[in-house]
């Protein structure tokens, strides 16, 4: 008896622990070297509260003033970045404008500030008409044009189809956590 309670806690601690097909570096290698940029290392977490899938991956790039940071978030922190972008909405004032771009075969949503040099571009990854992920590039002392140059270097389809396959991890190892065990 005392065995198969042994058994059944070391089940259930395994599967908490619940170990992703896709490991974080395969996320990093899919951040290229820009030439004539330093890079820093990339970095990412995940984590799991209350059933809830969040995803941070990223990395900085430094040339001079210039400042680039990839970043990969899934999970609500996703839907709430791609949420000004939803209606398809340009505007523009004085120093700043938002508004919606082809980014290859995406769209692109696009926020510039003139006045602080300061932007940001966020690529949605969907799954079943539902933002999942946002793939956001936040860039200083660049102009939005040269920013979605960059972006074009990233290998788009590679990174959504890494994302996805967490999210099913994640499901998964959910899925699995939430069956009852047997005592």
């Amino acid at each position: 008896m005392k065995n198969k309670i042994l058994f059944s806690s070391l089940l259930f601690l395994l599967f908490s622990l619940f170990v992703y097909s896709v490991e974080l570096k395969e996320f990093y290698k899919l951040f290229p070297p820009i030439p004539d940029w330093e890079a820093s290392e990339p970095v990412g977490v995940r984590i799991d509260v209350d059933n809830i899938y969040t995803l941070r991956v990223e990395r900085m790039y430094k040339n001079e003033d210039k400042y680039i940071k990839f970043s990969i978030i899934g999970g609500s922190e996703a839907e709430a970045l791609w949420r000004p972008f939803l209606l398809k909405v340009s505007y523009e004032y004085d120093n700043e404008w938002r508004k919606i771009e082809k980014g290859g075969k995406e769209l692109v949503g696009v926020y510039y500030n003139k006045g602080k040099k300061f932007g940001e571009l966020v690529l949605p990854f969907e799954k079943e008409k539902k933002i999942i992920a946002v793939f956001l590039v936040e860039f200083s002392n660049l102009s939005s044009k040269r920013a979605l140059s960059i972006l074009k270097e990233i290998d788009l389809k590679e990174l959504k189809n890494l994302v996805l396959r967490d999210l099913e991890d994640f499901k998964a190892s959910t899925e699995e956590q939430e069956k009852p065990q047997k005592k």
